[in-house]
C-alpha cells in the first residue's frame, strides 16, 4: 500500500514496480485506510505521536526516512529502522557530530561523504530511481555504513560493531 494524493505517481512508482510486485501495491489516500491491516509501513512525512499508536498494530515494521523521526518512546514497541540516520566506522570516518540519533549522521551527509570519497558527479535529490537504491546501499556498507536499528521493547539504538559486515548483512536482511 502507498499513500499518495497524485495518482500519476502512483502509477507510474507501481509501473516500475514490475508485473508482479505492482499487482499487489495499492494506492491508499490517507493513513487511516491502512489502520490495522498493514504489518510494514514506510514514513517518508512525519506521522504524530497519536496516528502511529492508533493505527499501526505494535511489533509491525516501520522503515522512518521523515524528519524529525518517530520518538523511540514510541519506536520501542515497533521494529524501528531510522532510515535516515546512518551509523558509521568509526574507523573510516574522524567526524564528531551532534545529531539527534547518538553515533549516526544524517543520510544525506553519509551521501555527501560517498561522492566526495568517490568523486560522483551526480546527485539523489528529488525523486530516486527504485534500481539504484541496491547500488547506492553497496556503497553505503562499503564506506563503512549502516542502518541504525531498534528493536520492539528496546529502550535505545543499537548498532554493529564497527567492520562487522555481518552486522550489516543482517541489519539489510531485517527490512527485506
Amino acid at each position: 500500500h502507498m499513500i499518495t494524493g497524485c495518482q500519476e505517481r502512483f502509477d507510474k512508482i507501481r509501473a516500475d514496480a514490475g508485473e508482479e510486485a505492482g499487482r499487489n501495491l495499492v494506492r491508499m489516500k490517507s493513513y487511516e485506510e491502512g489502520k490495522g491491516q498493514r504489518r510494514a509501513w514506510i514514513l517518508g512525512k512525519q506521522m504524530s505521536n497519536d496516528s502511529i499508536k492508533e493505527l499501526i498494530i505494535p511489533g509491525s515494521l516501520i522503515v522512518d526516512f521523515a524528519v524529525p523521526h518517530v520518538p523511540s518512546v514510541i519506536a520501542r514497541d515497533y521494529r524501528y529502522v531510522n532510515g535516515a540516520a546512518l551509523s558509521y566506522s568509526r574507523r573510516d570516518t574522524d567526524l564528531t557530530f551532534c545529531h539527534d540519533v547518538p553515533s549516526t549522521m544524517p543520510a544525506c551527509l553519509a551521501a555527501t561523504i560517498i561522492h566526495a570519497r568517490e568523486d560522483r558527479g551526480e546527485h539523489e535529490i528529488g525523486e530516486i530511481d527504485v534500481e539504484d537504491v541496491e547500488g547506492w546501499w553497496d556503497r553505503a556498507v562499503k564506506h563503512g555504513f549502516s542502518l541504525s536499528c531498534i528493536e520492539p521493547n528496546q529502550t535505545k539504538c543499537t548498532t554493529p560493531a564497527d567492520g562487522d559486515s555481518k552486522a550489516n548483512v543482517s541489519t539489510r536482511a531485517k527490512i527485506a
